[in-house]
């Protein structure tokens, strides 16, 4: 593997020390920021990694296959986590939470019950289900419509942060960290950091090293 697929294999390990300090020590105003840029980093990275790897033949890729790839990587070992905690806390389990991890859409609802239920990270992996399925069309009208792109990306930024300004304290846990189209706005941070590492003439990972990179 390359010096530029190491040094992103290092970022990950930095996200992922981030979320361990988040969840394992004592409850602090720093340890709660960890989390939350821990997930963020790793949801600027997917985004970033992916493009990368596919942007040079964005508009040969067949949306439905690379769906169905990006389902086949993450999928074995999430089911498998699923299980294995449903195994452990099937009497606390309601067919609702049920039913919505089974079909990864779990961070679509706001109960906690519901989007932290049996396996509470796996909300990530929703939003970064939802975030994959965006990212073809993304892509593409990103290349289509490339004079209103900055205009777009303005607008977006100011309804992010307005949206983190007006959100009561109480709810910002899901309508600011969990809901999946507050994480998207990291997801396409991501893919246009690639513009910038391509005019430092980065080397672009493969699409297996891009799954490497994001889900292993």
């Amino acid at each position: 593997m390359n010096r530029s697929i190491s040094s992103l294999q290092g970022l990950r390990a930095i996200g992922a020390i981030m979320i361990f300090i988040h969840h394992y020590c004592d409850v602090s105003d720093i340890t709660e920021a960890l989390g939350d840029c821990g997930v963020t980093w790793f949801m600027t990275l997917s985004g970033f990694v992916l493009s990368a790897a596919y942007s040079d033949r964005i508009n040969r890729i067949d949306i439905r296959q690379f769906i169905i790839r990006r389902f086949k990587r993450i999928a074995p070992i999430y089911y498998f986590s699923l299980f294995m905690m449903l195994a452990i806390y099937y009497h606390a389990t309601g067919l609702k939470a049920l039913v919505a991890s089974l079909l990864m859409i779990q961070s679509w609802f706001s109960e906690s019950r519901i989007f932290i239920s049996l396996n509470w990270p796996s909300w990530f992996i929703s939003d970064l289900m939802f975030c994959s399925l965006l990212f073809i069309p993304l892509n593409r009208l990103f290349t289509k419509q490339r004079k209103w792109l900055w205009l777009v990306i303005a607008i977006g930024v100011i309804a992010y942060f307005t949206t983190v300004a007006v959100t009561p304290a109480d709810m910002t846990l899901y309508w600011i960290y969990i809901f999946p189209p507050m994480q998207l706005a990291s997801f396409v941070a991501g893919m246009l950091l690639v513009q910038v590492a391509s005019r430092w003439r980065w080397a672009k990972p493969t699409p297996p090293q891009a799954n490497i990179l994001i889900i292993s």
